[in-house]
């Protein structure tokens, strides 16, 4: 999973521009992001901290995965080492060919071992809140983008609400 803060791409010009103030991925794991979720599967492989290592694909590492298969919701969060302004979430869910160690990107299916239906909120200091968008149902892709106005959180989660091969599985 990453979250990204504010920031902006620098696009080559002919002219100067102005430095572009450099995005953070809020949710990896050596900016301070912690990964916990509902269960894991008790396997080295499938633990929490796969989700937010920088590893977008499961040939390269393994995934987290649930303990309870066919039983939903499970939850996989993110708290961060601070609050931050979110405006991007990319969620990496286990490809069809999942040994193939290319990142995957939007186009890549997920309907073997991906997350079907979804809801990635955050929250907003009393409750959770599902960020505009982020209610998905019907997923076939291995990579899901979000973008969205900015939110100020200090941590974020993806409720899976069914996923394909029994267990949920997020990169």
């Amino acid at each position: 999973m990453e979250v990204y803060q504010g920031g902006t791409i620098a696009t080559p010009t002919p002219t100067p521009s102005p430095t572009p103030t450099p995005r953070i991925n809020a949710a990896l794991a050596t900016n301070g992001g912690t990964a916990t979720a509902s269960s894991q599967f008790p396997s080295v492989i499938n633990i929490p901290s796969l989700t937010n290592d920088g590893v977008r694909n499961w040939a390269a590492g393994g995934s987290w995965k649930d303990n309870t298969p066919d039983v939903y919701p499970d939850t996989l969060q993110i708290d961060f080492n601070s609050s931050y302004s979110i405006n991007e979430v990319r969620l990496y869910f286990v490809r069809d060919d999942f040994t193939n160690p290319v990142d995957p990107d939007e186009t890549t299916p997920a309907t073997l071992y991906g997350v079907t239906a979804f809801d990635v909120q955050y929250w907003n200091g009393s409750s959770w809140v599902t960020l505009p968008g982020a209610s998905v149902t019907n997923n076939t892709k291995a990579l899901f983008k979000l973008t969205f106005p900015a939110v100020q959180t200090d941590k974020i989660r993806v409720v899976i609400n069914n996923a394909q091969a029994n267990y949920s599985r997020i990169v």
